[in-house]
């Protein structure tokens, strides 16, 4: 059911006295923080999926924003950014990557090395099809250049192994 509006000399009253309105609502703010948390958490645990919708509609509204708050979070919080990219990028979660991860003992996919751990990227890169987003594995940063550089053209690759073949020493 809809509030009542408010009464035209209430208005008026609340235009001439902000001052005084603000210093009112920050002191309730202050002395029932805790009382206030509890009650939006509770709002927000009744009201998922509008808070969802809401955040969806903001985010898009504001990418500026959005992206310097999750670079705030991601510095306060430095052992959520794996997982944080790994979801943003490829769906997965951080022990879904460290699943793979051990399936393939820790190597490359494709060569079978390990991640070298003076190179900038100690880890190994998550491949997808560009297409389809289905990940396909874990590469070593050589790896996934090329197969980046040969655009997830199986044909492609073949031709190359052809030339080496039949070029080499």
């Amino acid at each position: 059911m809809p509030r009542n509006p408010r009464p035209e000399y209430m208005k008026e009253w609340r235009l001439t006295h902000k001052t005084h309105l603000k210093i009112y609502n920050s002191n309730y703010h202050n002395t029932h923080r805790e009382k206030r948390r509890t009650q939006m958490q509770a709002w927000k645990r009744n009201n998922r999926r509008r808070v969802q919708i809401l955040n969806r509609r903001w985010n898009a509204a504001h990418p500026k924003e959005r992206r310097e708050h999750v670079r705030k979070y991601l510095v306060r919080h430095p052992e959520y950014k794996p997982d944080y990219q790994l979801r943003y990028n490829y769906g997965i979660t951080l022990a879904e990557y460290n699943r793979l991860l051990k399936k393939q003992k820790g190597r490359c996919a494709i060569c079978k090395m390990p991640p070298p751990k003076h190179w900038r990227f100690k880890r190994l890169s998550v491949d997808h099809c560009h297409t389809t987003n289905r990940n396909r594995g874990l590469l070593c940063h050589v790896c996934n250049l090329v197969v980046g550089q040969f655009k997830d053209n199986a044909k492609r690759f073949r031709a190359a192994a052809k030339y080496l073949e039949h070029h080499a020493p």
